[in-house]
């Protein structure tokens, strides 16, 4: 579940009225990179749901994958634990650290390490225009909870591929990438 229904106090005119709303959950999940042996590289809050592939997204994002064939298996053997086995585990830096739903690039030392994808694709203006209404019309625990983040993945013409919710922006970019 993404959402709980939690007990609030509502004040209007100050006048305060108990009553139920909808929030949207936030838990931890735990990113181990594994070879004989598992090690923890982060540990990320995040919405609930699409695990995976916030986890691969966050890898791509942090530069430790440049593509799914870095990646031998991933699992979820447990509710907020994603083990996932690299082609080049030995070459990465286990971060000590938490990341909050906030973070962006908490991990990069240099801007250099951002990877810059260069393209020459064109965007109708009117199409770019139309897709902020065509994300939120999409936006189901938004609309239950009037709080949370969203990115989506859109054709050039429009037409939405990919939509992920999250409590973090970054792990709503990150769970499209």
């Amino acid at each position: 579940m993404q959402v709980k229904k939690v007990n609030v106090k509502r004040v209007k005119d100050s006048v305060d009225t108990l009553d139920e709303d909808y929030i949207a959950e936030e838990e931890p999940l735990e990113i181990k990179l594994c070879d004989k042996d598992c090690e923890t590289f982060a540990i990320i809050m995040r919405t609930p749901g699409n695990d995976i592939e916030l986890a691969l997204g966050f890898l791509y994002s942090e530069g430790v994958i440049n593509n799914l064939d870095d990646v031998i298996d991933i699992a979820q053997k447990e509710q907020n634990i994603i083990y996932i086995w690299l082609n080049k585990k030995n070459n990465v830096k286990v971060r000590d650290l938490i990341v909050n739903s906030s973070c962006g690039v908490c991990g990069r030392a240099f801007l250099y390490t951002i990877n810059i994808i260069k393209s020459d694709a064109k965007v109708r203006r009117d199409v770019i225009f139309s897709l902020p209404e065509k994300l939120r019309e999409r936006q189901n625990i938004f609309n239950v909870t009037g709080g949370l983040h969203a990115t989506g993945l859109f054709t050039l013409s429009g037409e939405l591929v990919y939509l992920y919710e999250d409590v973090g922006r970054h792990n709503a970019v990150d769970k499209v990438v």
